[in-house]
């Protein structure tokens, strides 16, 4: 059998072109695979193909893989056409009906592992050359054909999250215009679940079916509209069936989603119809100085959104990945159904009418809502957030802003000048420092405000070594060469009275402090400081 195996960054990857094909290997959504969720890239390349119906396989990909090494996937190609039959039976359970023949095989695996498996069939009077193309992928066109698409992947994500993918794609997810039909296959004496749409491609209107199975198969029909083999199809169904008589996906479709109202991460009441929009941003737009809004970051921005007419009551979902006050603006015709706030850190809102529905969502709670994020309308970060947003309200998301032309965001129509509303201001959502220690450098701005604190220079360190005498077994010369560039970066203080330690010293944040004589262990959130105390006790990473 004829290969070519290349060496890539993952077993499968998928994104589309502005033409509309699927290629593997250049792009990746990170947690497909490695964590075992692969049904995104399912329907990554089952939606791709009613979108272009192309598949893209690497064959002349430049390795970016040099810190992988060995690490690396690999991707095989066979195109003999018996062999690939033989794979598509022992992969799929089902016999080559007797109308087609192999087209070709990808394999993909990981370090002997097998990850997935894509395998297309094509009409015994056909070339596949005349249906697959090469070059820096291999695209294919049905033309007047009716063909196979075969794809099983390893996957080990629980089965509610499977039919939830199935039904966003069934439904019509971002990817697809519209929904597709839920349609029976005869299959003898049995009837086959599949769904069905149609795809233009080529200058074609083409028909298309989709079969999935319990194991993580799919199994894509498409060809012409006009002059779709059915009785090929009829006989694929019936082989598959012969081979899979028990096989719940297989025989039944999959319920449409249903929103809970009980859900903790969305709202109880919401109208009937409604759409998510979102905005996802790293950080704010304008700095906040001096301020903190999450109790354990030492940084705030601000971030404004204006919201007019849209077609539906929408639900906001705003996220950052720093603390952030939203700052919202309507118009007296905008419709808001409901707010979360969520990213990272904590997020507040500001603006916002006072009889709107509102859950900022605390990242710190681990026994509450699961945060919600993203920043771009695609990748890993994205499937993860719109798969929490069907399984919270049972729908996809409307629009995904994550840039913003001028000063602030701008969702729906505009026939008014938007304004804040409500009496929340941003005084009201800032860690106030007379009621708390304020986080990071904020704190020990605050601490030193008080007294409490001061910077420390070396001779500071030199004057508690002298003080522990010759029983100490501290060893002093590698603590000053451990905590030299804590001294340099004025990273280092001598606490005088007691305290806490501000919270979110992490990192970079992370301080050296040399506790005086007398004065009480500091108390708090040690972070990731190092404390050196008087009696030559010292806890932290710069200890030797």
């Amino acid at each position: 059998m004829c290969q070519v195996r290349v060496s890539i960054v993952t077993p499968i990857a998928a994104f589309i072109t502005e033409s509309g094909h699927l290629q593997y290997g250049l792009y990746y959504h990170a947690r497909t695979h490695y964590r075992g969720d692969a049904l995104m890239s399912k329907l990554v390349i089952i939606t791709l193909v009613v979108l272009g119906v192309f598949v893209g396989v690497p064959a002349g990909y430049k390795l970016m893989v040099s810190s992988l090494g060995s690490l690396a996937p690999t991707v095989t190609v066979g195109v003999d056409p018996e062999q690939v039959g033989r794979d598509f039976t022992d992969t799929f359970g089902a016999a080559v009906p007797a109308e087609l023949k192999g087209g070709f095989v990808l394999d993909t695996s990981f370090l002997g592992m097998y990850h997935a498996k894509i395998v297309t069939l094509i009409p015994q009077h056909a070339n596949v050359e005349d249906i697959f193309e090469g070059g820096n992928s291999i695209n294919f066109n049905p033309g007047a054909n009716t063909i196979v698409i075969a794809s099983k992947f390893r996957s080990n994500q629980p089965e509610e999250k499977t039919r939830r993918d199935i039904q966003r794609m069934v439904l019509g997810d971002a990817e697809i215009d519209g929904e597709m039909a839920e349609v029976f296959i005869d299959a003898g004496d049995r009837q086959i679940a599949a769904y069905e749409s149609r795809s233009k491609n080529y200058g074609q209107v083409n028909l298309n079916y989709f079969i999935f199975m319990d194991a993580g198969e799919i199994v894509y029909v498409t060809g012409p509209e006009k002059g779709f083999d059915h009785a090929l199809k009829t006989s694929l169904a019936r082989n598959i069936a012969a081979g899979h008589p028990a096989n719940e996906l297989l025989y039944t479709h999959v319920e449409p989603p249903s929103r809970d109202p009980s859900d903790p991460c969305g709202f109880t009441v919401l109208p009937d119809r409604f759409e998510i929009q979102a905005v996802g941003i790293r950080r704010g737009s304008v700095d906040l100085e001096g301020v903190a809004i999450d109790p354990e970051v030492d940084e705030a921005s601000e971030q404004t959104v204006a919201v007019g007419k849209t077609e539906a009551p929408v639900v906001l979902v705003l996220m950052s990945g720093k603390p952030t006050a939203w700052k919202l603006m309507t118009t007296p015709d905008a419709e808001i159904a409901g707010v979360i706030a969520s990213g990272r850190t904590v997020q507040r809102v500001i603006g916002l009418a006072d009889n709107i529905p509102l859950k900022e969502i605390d990242p710190h709670d681990r026994n509450g809502c699961e945060p919600f994020y993203a920043t771009e309308d695609d990748g890993s970060e994205f499937d993860q957030f719109e798969d929490r947003v069907w399984q919270v309200f049972a729908q996809g998301v409307r629009h995904m802003h994550s840039k913003h032309g001028g000063e602030h965001f701008r969702i729906g129509e505009f026939t008014a000048e938007p304004v804040m509303r409500g009496e929340r201001e941003l005084a009201d959502v800032i860690v106030s420092a007379s009621e708390h220690l304020l986080p990071g450098k904020l704190g020990l701005a605050q601490l030193a405000d008080q007294g409490v604190l001061r910077h420390a220079e070396p001779s500071d360190l030199s004057a508690l070594a002298d003080g522990l005498g010759d029983t100490s077994t501290l060893d002093l010369e590698a603590l000053r060469r451990n905590t030299q560039m804590a001294f340099r970066m004025q990273r280092a203080f001598v606490v005088t009275a007691k305290t806490d330690l501000p919270p979110g010293m992490y990192g970079a944040n992370s301080a050296v402090f040399l506790v005086a004589n007398d004065v009480p262990d500091p108390g708090g959130d040690r972070g990731h400081n190092t404390l050196i105390y008087a009696d030559g006790r010292c806890t932290g990473p710069a200890c030797p």
